[in-house]
């Protein structure tokens, strides 16, 4: 995984399967970020998926619930459906977080989306 921080944005790229250890860099950038700005925007580039680790999962759903509000908006970048549709629904389900889906051949529109 690559971990970017940029701003008030958190970047980073997920190949491979999610453990703990690479949730928790991405959510001490996060809180990093916090700690400067009001909000945070998240460009999530995903090649691929193979899993999350419970404790990364667990993590991620505690973490999410506590910042639910620091999350202005969020691009995931990925050419795999069914992450292009949970982005869909996370979009309406999480009414106050602006969430896009954009393929890989979309990066440079989701990077503009993400710092405009």
């Amino acid at each position: 995984m690559l971990y970017v921080g940029e701003g008030n944005v958190v970047g980073f790229r997920i190949s491979g399967r999610i453990e703990d250890a690479d949730f928790d860099r991405v959510a001490a950038l996060i809180e990093q970020t916090l700690d400067v700005h009001d909000q945070v925007r998240i460009y999530a580039e995903i090649e691929s998926l193979d899993g999350i680790s419970l404790d990364a999962l667990w993590k991620d759903l505690q973490f999410s619930c506590k910042h639910i509000r620091d999350v202005e908006r969020e691009a995931v970048v990925t050419d795999q459906q069914w992450l292009a549709n949970l982005a869909g629904i996370g979009d309406r389900l999480f009414s106050g977080i602006e969430v896009r889906h954009f393929g890989h051949h979309q990066k440079d529109e989701a990077r503009d989306w993400i710092l405009e």
